[in-house]
């Protein structure tokens, strides 16, 4: 994912970002692919709703992707990374032929 700064969608991922939770969900998120709430709650020691809220800001901002499936008590939600690289431009590439 490329995003320049001054993008909507880059304070989305920085506001993400900014939280060590969100973090920590990422790199577990990472290691193990399609974790469903319940157990990666149970993994960072907290609330399913805790943890489905963070994973909610995760997905807003294009982070993570979730997929819903029926599971024994309703609908269960599995969640996977979306992207492998972030990068954010903080300054913009000199279009060719502009003086530098």
């Amino acid at each position: 994912m490329n995003l320049n700064i001054k993008d909507a969608k880059a304070a989305d991922v920085c506001f993400a970002l900014s939280n060590k939770t969100r973090r920590k969900i990422l790199a577990i998120v990472s290691v193990f692919d399609k974790l469903s709430i319940s157990a990666l709650a149970a993994q960072l020691a907290q609330t399913e709703a805790g943890t489905s809220y963070n994973v909610s800001v995760l997905e807003r901002a294009g982070l993570i992707r979730a997929k819903y499936k029926p599971g024994r008590h309703g609908v269960a939600k599995t969640i996977s990374l979306a992207i492998k690289t972030l990068i954010i431009h903080f300054k913009e590439e000199p279009k060719e032929g502009d003086a530098t």
